[in-house]
């Protein structure tokens, strides 16, 4: 049982009753810590190439920001299988193997050291912890070597922090097709010296032969100093891709690193994709660990360019401010020609490849979310005024609207017309609307008295006022338009108004899943549409039909009349 004030205790009982005999199950007691244990991993050369035999220094503090001592606390280094164990120094004591246990880690990929503790309230530990790289490492590629210590309070897991470095490739490493060269040893010069003793060659021949030696000897040793100054000259460039799954810009603790995607490099100078010295492009796939390794890279000035399935995924945040810089990404998006398509792709900003290997050129991606602008359009109120009266109709916002006009007024009637337009967000990201167009009538005519937020280019009507509105996944805003027409005789019908989102943004990057702007595609619910019908008055058109009609049949009983009377006549 522990006593710290702190810690929170609850033991759970569970029984359960069949057939009225009632059965127990063990007691449960959980614990949960209510300490706070912070932890830092440092090393002054984090994020830095070293080589076999270089010596790495981890400079690793817990804190106990709680206000009460933690009576057990255990530190966990892990070391990666390139490097040894020099020494573990705690406040200036330097441990014996007693002091801590040592097992390899359940990835088979390093050695873990436990190192148990107690921390008084407020107290900081440091623990520093030298490692030495393997001399006989043997790889053929960079590789990312990761120190990662966690702190537990009473075994609870309570905070990680994670240190990374970089193995430069061994020169002694041998790729596959690669030829040996025969050598011979003193030995064998010996021999071939008495060989041609025995055989009583000259000692001009000897002379000759020797010379001759000397100098393909001496060509040999130029041919191999030069290739030897040329491979020194490459360099390596390498980093990782990860799923920032919290988007904070920055690659954390147990979030997943992305394996097998695709990484070219482009030389900026050339405009081409940079090849090898067998006119090989340079690429590499990330492994199963996320990183990656372009090698053999002359001087110049370079992009990275990574492939990623852009229908999955998107780019984090460049370069998050307040984040290190083996953290955090390196990648903007950029439409560039790859294999003969065009097609979006995350590059790197120009980097310049001279004396020395450039690391963590890191990759950040964050999982594809709906990005979805709607907009939608409506009537909400019409007025009449002619000369006699002004009369209002308030409509529930809708798209389909009819006003009866009084046809003896009519030439003298104006209609105003208030549209309401609704912008919702339907995504997941969010965004911001920043211009709406309005595909006004002709019939119409627009004031900019009435309408502030509004400006007429061309014949369409724009709104740029929601541009610096934030709109989150669910949220709409409303926006109004007053337009007037001026009734004739001939103008009476339906009369249709649309707009459109035009132009958005968020900060994703990301284009409308369901609409392309401003394209006035029917069908596209970035676009809406109203309709007005005006019409006159349906008593006084049927009013009118019957004059017409009554006045057909007075004129046809006249002409009946007329005609019976001078058929009468001639029969006279």
């Amino acid at each position: 049982m522990f006593t710290d004030t702190k810690t929170k205790t609850a033991t759970i009982n569970v029984s359960a009753k069949v057939d009225k005999v009632e059965y127990y199950a063990n007691s449960k007691e959980l614990t949960s810590i209510a300490q706070i244990v912070d932890i830092t991993n440092e090393s002054d050369n984090a994020g830095q190439y070293v080589k076999a035999g270089d010596t790495i220094v981890y400079k690793i503090n817990v804190t106990n920001n709680g206000q009460d001592t933690i009576s057990s606390v255990s530190l966990e280094d892990k070391l990666s299988s390139y490097e040894s164990l020099k020494s573990i120094v705690i406040d200036g004591k330097e441990l014996s193997e007693d002091d801590y246990e040592q097992e390899e880690n359940f990835e088979g990929d390093g050695i873990n050291f436990n190192i148990k503790d107690e921390l008084a309230a407020g107290q900081t530990k440091t623990y520093v912890i030298t490692s030495v790289v393997d001399a006989d490492a043997d790889n053929r590629q960079a590789v990312e070597l990761g120190n990662t210590a966690t702190a537990y309070a009473y075994d609870v897991e309570t905070g990680k922090s994670e240190v990374m470095h970089v193995l430069e490739p061994t020169t002694t490493a041998k790729v596959d097709g690669d030829i040996e060269e025969p050598t011979n040893d003193a030995d064998d010069s010996e021999d071939n010296n008495n060989t041609n003793n025995d055989n009583n060659n000259s000692n001009n021949a000897n002379n000759s032969n020797g010379n001759n030696n000397s100098n393909n000897s001496n060509n040999g040793d130029n041919s191999s100093n030069n290739q030897s100054e040329e491979k020194q000259n490459l360099k390596i460039i390498s980093g990782l891709a990860w799923l920032d799954k919290d988007e904070n810009g920055q690659k954390d603790d147990g979030e997943t690193l992305l394996q097998g995607i695709k990484v070219k490099l482009f030389n900026t100078e050339t405009n081409k994709y940079q090849t090898n010295a067998k006119n090989e492009e340079i690429t590499a796939t990330t492994d199963d660990k996320g990183f990656y390794t372009l090698a053999d890279v002359p001087q110049g000035k370079y992009m990275v360019v990574f492939e990623y399935d852009t229908s999955k995924f998107t780019l984090t945040a460049y370069e998050k401010e307040g984040t290190s810089s083996e953290k955090n990404s390196k990648v903007i998006s950029k439409e560039m020609t790859i294999d003969g398509v065009q097609k979006e792709v995350g590059v790197t900003e120009e980097i310049t490849v001279k004396e020395n290997h450039i690391s963590h050129i890191n990759l950040g991606l964050k999982e594809r979310k709906v990005y979805d602008m709607k907009l939608e359009k409506m009537i909400s109120r019409v007025v009449v005024q002619n000369s006699k009266t002004t009369r209002a109709v308030e409509y529930n916002d809708s798209t389909l609207a009819k006003v009866d006009l009084d046809s003896k007024q009519l030439s003298n009637t104006s209609v105003v017309v208030e549209y309401k337009i609704r912008v919702t967000n339907e995504g997941e990201v969010a965004g911001y609307i920043k211009k709406i167009q309005d595909y006004v009538s002709s019939d119409f005519k627009f004031s900019s008295e009435l309408n502030k937020d509004w400006y007429q280019s061309g014949t369409n009507l724009y709104n740029s006022s929601l541009a610096n509105v934030k709109l989150e996944p669910g949220q709409s805003k409303e926006i109004t338009l007053i337009l007037t027409k001026q009734m004739t005789e001939n103008n009476t019908g339906l009369v249709n108004n649309t707009a459109e989102i035009v132009e958005s943004y968020n900060e994703q990057g990301l284009k409308d899943s369901d609409s392309t702007e401003g394209n006035r595609a029917k069908g596209e619910d970035d676009m809406g549409s109203a309709d007005l019908i005006l019409s006159i008055k349906t008593g006084q058109v049927v009013a009118t039909v019957l004059v017409i009609l009554s006045t057909i049949v007075i004129i046809g009983v006249a002409a009946y009349i007329i005609a019976k009377r001078a058929l009468n006549k001639r029969v006279i």
